[in-house]
């Protein structure tokens, strides 16, 4: 019999049962940027809803699929996972991590720790591995057990440190040590004198705060039928659809030349550029066609206030009719600003156009472009303009100390918003007026970090784990022309470049400390990951260096790599962590000049 239930973490994971992934599926595949990092910012947003209100609304999750287990009387409980396996992982290493951290904390967590326990933890466990709540296919049992038993990362580093090579690398230990920073990230900033109600309202957000749908089948359910049914898809009407239809009824009212307005109007958006328009981009976490994001981004525009994707056809209707124009000027208007859109994004007007719009696809902030649209629409022109190029490197230099910085980016719908009314008012000195508004934006959600917060950032935050591996080599690649030698010629990157540890993570072989104490550790661990020991490297250079010695390492990064990003700071016979806090602050004053904030 199927029922089918909306349950929180803790009605799921409490009771003694375990979660089996069979056999035959997939081994764990979800990773940071893709999944964790959008996880951790609905964990972090329904926190501090807890914090703020005591009891906000549960936050979804998604659905899984589970199946009956007949098992004997004196084992376990048991589901089949039939879908759903890398979410129930997932927030089984998020929650370990908390526990962890909360053991970290010692007495002032104590109460947290065994709230967390009971949720990753069965007890009683009749056999060697029933305690754990989820239970993966056989590839990746052994790595799974060690994450989940370290109890910290020092102690899972150490453990993964004893293995031969080939079985250190953990996708799991990954996930966990990106779930531990970012939770310690989040209680640090506590308010004064509110450490324990932020825990609490993380404990409470893990418990009942996140909920799933789980789909609990009978055993002598079909499964395969039920997974195909809950993955079928259907083709909806677009809100494109419906507003093309909506003015060319509105036009053959006023008796206007429909066919024509047609013709010229909308069927670039279906013939000519039909495939630029239907293809399907991500936006946040789901993927639309790219005609409904760019007419969210031009009623954002027109409206000067954050449009709703779930009703776009809805607000379109109420802009066009509260609006002065006829239905062929919206027509008219639509095309145009298309035709913009579908130009910066295929074929930006310069270089600088181009640098910015990688930047905003790689920060994957797509709020942007509402404001952009009406920079561009008021302030371009055939030869560019100063004006234009001012406001892009303001807005680039805001968006990219922010991220290095660990700062949220839920409050850019508001801030780009804002802008386009500072845009829209500021007839005589645009730039200096967008600058400014940003200038003025003070508070920790929307402030422009200074050159003090961003250098403290730049030094000592795990860079490593907390951005991107596109925006890490993004910001190298872009001081690795500010380092290159005028005399030199200024070879074009290859795309591939990977991120390269100089002191690998794996050091304790090959790279021992002098003075092992707990502090000299943690600060090791801490600027390995920093932006002074990363560097760019071609595949074929990364692998046979690995985690070998500074004595081996460092001759070959001089051999092969032609990036002054490599070379021109590597000329040192030692390579430790005054070696790394030397290389940061030199890499620091190239992204300062690169990313000013003006004072």
């Amino acid at each position: 019999m199927i029922r089918a239930d909306t349950l929180n973490l803790m009605t799921i994971f409490a009771l003694p049962r375990q979660f089996q992934v069979p056999l035959f599926q997939r081994r764990y595949v979800w990773n940071k940027d893709k999944q964790w990092q959008p996880l951790w910012e609905d964990v972090q947003a329904e926190a501090e809803r807890f914090f703020e209100t005591n009891n906000p609304p549960p936050h979804f999750l998604g659905a899984v699929v589970v199946k009956q287990v007949p098992v004997p009387i004196r084992f376990m409980e048991a589901r089949l996972v039939v879908d759903g396996q890398q979410r129930l992982i997932t927030l089984q290493l998020l929650i370990a991590a908390a526990r962890d951290l909360c053991s970290a904390l010692g007495e002032a967590a104590a109460a947290e720790r065994a709230s967390l326990s009971q949720l990753v933890t069965n007890q009683p466990a009749v056999g060697p591995t029933d305690h754990y709540k989820v239970w993966p296919t056989q590839a990746d049992r052994d790595d799974y057990a060690r994450v989940m038993d370290a109890g910290s990362p020092e102690k899972l580093s150490q453990a993964l440190d004893a293995l031969p090579e080939s079985e250190a690398d953990s996708h799991f230990r990954d996930a966990y040590e990106f779930f531990y920073d970012a939770i310690k990230d989040w209680l640090a900033a506590a308010p004064d004198g509110q450490a324990e109600r932020y825990r609490q309202a993380l404990l409470d957000t893990i418990a009942r705060g996140l909920v799933l749908v789980v789909i609990d089948l009978g055993a002598e359910d079909d499964d395969q039928l039920i997974f195909e049914a809950l993955n079928a898809r259907g083709t909806p009407l677009l809100a494109s659809d419906l507003v093309k239809n909506y003015l060319l009824h509105q036009a053959e009212e006023g008796r206007l030349p429909v066919r024509a307005l047609h013709d010229r109007y909308w069927l670039p958006f279906e013939n000519e550029h039909g495939e630029f328009w239907r293809m399907e981009v991500s936006q946040g976490r789901l993927n639309r066609p790219r005609i409904e994001i760019f007419l969210q981004h031009f009623l954002t525009a027109h409206q000067r206030r954050e449009i709703s994707s779930t009703n776009l056809f809805g607000e379109f209707e109420t802009y066009a009719k509260g609006s002065h124009l006829g239905p062929d000027q919206h027509l008219q208007d639509l095309h145009e600003w298309g035709e913009r859109y579908r130009g910066f994004v295929l074929h930006p007007a310069s270089e600088r156009h181009h640098t910015f719009l990688t930047w905003l696809e790689a920060l994957e902030v797509s709020t942007v472009y509402p404001f952009l649209l009406m920079a561009f629409n008021q302030l371009d022109a055939p030869r560019g303009n100063p004006a234009l190029d001012q406001i892009l490197g303001d807005i680039e230099s805001y968006l990219v100390r922010r991220q290095v910085c660990s700062l949220t980016n839920k409050s850019y719908n508001k801030v780009f918003v804002d802008l386009l009314e500072v845009l829209r008012d500021a007839t005589d000195n645009p730039a200096g007026a967008v600058r400014q508004a940003l200038l003025d934006l003070d508070k920790p959600t929307n402030r422009w970090p200074n050159d003090g917060e961003f250098a403290q950032a730049w030094m000592t935050t795990r860079a490593y784990n907390r951005l991107k591996a596109v925006q890490i080599r993004m910001i190298m690649e872009a001081i690795e022309p500010l380092i290159t030698d005028a005399r030199s010629e200024l070879l074009p990157l290859p795309p591939d470049l990977t991120i390269e540890h100089l002191m690998p993570r794996r050091w304790r072989k090959h790279w021992p400390l002098l003075n092992a104490t707990p502090e000299a550790e943690e600060r090791r661990e801490t600027l390995l990951h920093t932006f002074g020991n990363l560097t760019l490297v071609t595949q074929a250079l990364n692998a046979p260096m690995s985690n070998g010695p500074w004595s081996a390492k460092r001759p070959e990064i001089l051999r092969y790599s032609k990036l002054s990003l490599s070379t021109e700071f590597l000329n040192v016979p030692t390579w430790d962590e005054n070696a790394i806090e030397a290389r940061g602050r030199q890499l620091l004053a190239y992204a300062q000049a690169i990313w000013v904030r003006p004072e």
